[in-house]
């Protein structure tokens, strides 16, 4: 995925889960981007937040 695209799904990603926390899609999906980012604390802790 290009960075602009990346940039633009993760704030994307964020306002879901601002707006609708308890739904787990936008979590995981955000949490792949970071892993794909070698970010793996950002995604681990999306991934056990509530």
């Amino acid at each position: 995925m290009p960075k602009r695209q990346k940039h633009r799904a993760i704030a994307l990603y964020r306002a879901l889960i601002d707006d609708n926390p308890a739904l787990p899609e936008p979590r995981k999906n955000l949490a792949m981007i970071y892993l794909d980012e070698g970010d793996y604390d950002r995604a681990s802790q999306l991934l056990v937040e509530n």
